[in-house]
């Protein structure tokens, strides 16, 4: 989910916990929040911007240089997990950083277990007829292959899809007992998945495409497990959306992640040091490192997901509880009470007219005139 996605969320977060949200010509705002990389040019050739606020983040610990001298010449800094807030103090940022955390749509991303259900037959069912999930019933080996769902953007990087397909290759399942499926988004491969010696593994493929969230909680509920094993995230919330879906997620239990992983909820891969993430190191001017999932738990957990399906389920079932936590509503109002602490009802200059502000990336806010709720922590 991209910068402009997480600006539109928080836009409709912000308006639905009270605040005045802006057009992009109007003045009066209390606050501007900026929802993208640190950048100077919104800050200014000259001082501070006292009425500038950053939605960002980052997955790796160090961040890249520029940044800490922008953020500490704006007012606050709004990142989604407890994480990214230690990196950034840890990094010299020494404005507010407040945690606000992201959501979950319930609407699109509902559990499997609820009164609607999947069957692989017919497809999604109006009722819970025929429908095992509904009946909060694991499948057996009778419903099809055991499947083992990986969700990345691309075949290589961070989030290391190829790492779970070799967790799975390492159970050595039969193509009838056990199947993968790799979504990686449109243009970064498709198709047939090639073995050590070069042969294509009849139980694994790689579907390469931009589908709408619809879908993709589709595909998710048709899973019987999700492995993600990302080397760093500055939230994550593809394991979270897996969660709300009823799915036992195999997630790496390193950064942003750890907000909303548990032990009850989640099946936790710990990591087993760090490695240098070239891509990051490339891009951002300087040396990056991320964690190291350890292969072979998630191996023993994917083989014990498929020797336990019910206790696997069972995990799924309290995944999905868990995540009914995480909505963009408390996301607003946690941002709300922050925002509201820092201005009080301060009206900031005007933001300088240069063509590069849209209403995608940047919010005016204004604070609501009633008491903001107290309940968003």
């Amino acid at each position: 989910m991209g910068y402009g996605v997480i600006a539109s969320k928080l836009s409709e977060a912000l308006r639905s916990a009270g605040a005045e949200v802006l057009p992009s010509t109007a003045f009066g705002w209390d606050c501007v929040v900026a929802v993208s990389l640190p950048a100077a040019w919104p800050v200014g050739k000259h001082g501070r911007r006292e009425d500038l606020v950053w939605h960002t983040m980052f997955d790796m610990d160090v961040l890249p240089p520029g940044w800490v001298e922008v953020l500490n010449r704006s007012a606050a800094v709004w990142v989604p997990s407890t994480w990214c807030r230690d990196v950034f103090v840890g990094n010299g940022v020494q404005v507010p950083v407040f945690v606000g955390g992201y959501g979950v749509d319930h609407s699109i991303y509902y559990s499997k277990w609820t009164a609607v259900g999947y069957d692989r037959a017919v497809g999604w069912m109006a009722t819970a007829k025929s429908a095992k999930s509904a009946e909060g019933e694991a499948r057996s080996t009778e419903d099809g292959p055991f499947r083992v769902l990986v969700w990345s953007q691309a075949l290589v990087g961070r989030k290391n899809p190829l790492m779970a397909l070799r967790a799975f290759m390492e159970c050595g399942f039969r193509a009838d007992e056990a199947e993968i499926e790799i979504k990686v988004n449109a243009n970064y491969g498709q198709g047939d998945v090639l073995g050590p010696d070069g042969s294509v593994l009849p139980n694994a493929r790689v579907i390469a495409a931009d589908w709408p969230a619809s879908r993709v909680a589709d595909w998710l509920r048709s899973g019987d497990v999700l492995v993600y094993l990302s080397g760093g995230e500055g939230f994550g919330l593809m394991p979270l959306e897996a969660m709300a879906c009823g799915l036992p997620v195999i997630c790496a239990y390193n950064t942003g992640m750890m907000d909303y992983l548990t032990a009850d909820n989640a099946l936790l891969v710990p990591s087993v040091g760090k490695r240098k993430n070239v891509g990051y190191s490339v891009r951002f001017g300087v040396d990056c490192y991320e964690e190291t999932p350890d292969q072979d738990v998630a191996s023993d957990l994917l083989r014990w997901c498929f020797e336990d399906r019910a206790a696997a389920a069972a995990v799924g079932r309290r995944a999905a509880e868990a995540a009914q936590a995480w909505t963009w509503q408390r996301a607003g109002e946690r941002a709300l009470l922050h925002l509201t602490e820092l201005f009080g009802g301060r009206e900031g200059d005007a933001l300088p007219a240069n063509g590069r502000c849209s209403e995608r990336d940047m919010i005016a806010v204004r604070r609501p005139n009633s008491e903001v709720r107290q309940d968003g922590n």
